[in-house]
């Protein structure tokens, strides 16, 4: 499945978004893939921006997100739209602990096949 992107609700999106070459802008690119490695679809208004630096802070405490966006930079994407599912923040995070949960039970198992 493809990672699709809408920017035409960004006010002022030709120049928030695209360089003079019509490409995408280095922090419109990192915006549209952390809301694919956050679960959320896009940034509707000013609650979507604190759920989606809740959700990159919590990445970051578990090291699993590196890219830091400032608050101002996403208010600038208010409209930004994907075709990524959003999920609650609850199955969020579950889904996050589980594959933390499979990292470490990958990791004790090379560890015993080591020790064995």
């Amino acid at each position: 499945m493809s990672l699709d992107y809408y920017l035409e609700d960004i006010e002022n999106w030709k120049v928030i978004c695209k360089r003079d070459n019509g490409e995408l802008r280095g922090l419109t690119n990192k915006i549209i893939w952390s809301l694919l490695s956050i679960d959320m679809n896009g940034l509707k208004d000013k609650a979507d921006v604190r759920e989606f630096l809740w959700r990159t802070t919590f990445m970051l405490a578990i090291g699993k997100y590196t890219e830091n966006i400032s608050y101002d930079e996403l208010i600038s994407h208010i409209g930004i739209r994907t075709n990524v599912s959003w999920i609650t923040r609850a199955e969020f995070i579950k889904r996050k602990i589980t594959g933390i949960r499979s990292d470490v039970n990958y990791a004790v198992g090379e560890i015993y096949k080591d020790i064995e």
